[in-house]
């Protein structure tokens, strides 16, 4: 977001996003702090998780939320980090899981109608900026309870099916990864 969560002398992220080797020193107050990047690094993806901190202010922050994720995808659509402009896609929150334990955790419910006010609000941003939108909050709605976090559930929800491979799955021919090797002797 247009955000700045980190304390002052951490750089911005468009530092990250267009890394540079070499050194940056930044000082705040009498911190000095020297950033050492290795290699070059240009951003030209970047996966952009919006709207769950935001959606706590309900309907009325939707304005606002709308327009600082229109500047902010204006910005990034904008820049260009080394590689050219880089693509974005957006991805909305999750649905709240109700694990329905009051003493603990929240109702999902009622957090859920919000989220589903920011999901659509940014369906609408996307679209009007032409960038890839992804509805995880649709798409979390229908895991099973009590289950999101398995990789199960989560990859029921990706538009291609995670597949699982075992170690002996490869290329190689079928003999060759039956076949025992000798134990090597010292």
């Amino acid at each position: 977001m247009n955000v700045h969560p980190r304390s002052d002398e951490v750089p911005p992220t468009e530092y990250f996003l267009g890394l540079k080797k070499g050194d940056l020193t930044t000082t705040v107050g009498k911190t000095e702090v020297t950033y050492k990047a290795g290699a070059d690094f240009s951003a030209n993806v970047i996966l952009a998780y919006w709207g769950f901190n935001e959606s706590f202010k309900g309907a009325a922050g939707l304005a606002d939320f709308k327009q600082a994720l229109d500047e902010y995808l204006k910005k990034q659509l904008a820049a260009d980090y080394g590689k050219g402009h880089p693509k974005i896609v957006l991805l909305s929150p999750i649905a709240h899981e109700n694990v329905k334990d009051p003493t603990d955790y929240p109702d999902g419910a009622a957090n859920n109608k919000n989220l589903a006010l920011y999901t659509q609000a940014m369906a609408e941003v996307a679209k009007a900026n032409d960038v890839q939108f992804v509805d995880l909050f649709a798409a979390s709605q229908q895991l099973t309870p009590g289950r999101w976090s398995r990789s199960r559930s989560m990859a029921s929800i990706s538009p291609r099916k995670a597949t699982r491979r075992s170690r002996r799955s490869s290329s190689r021919p079928s003999s060759a990864r039956t076949r025992r090797r000798p134990p090597i002797r010292a």
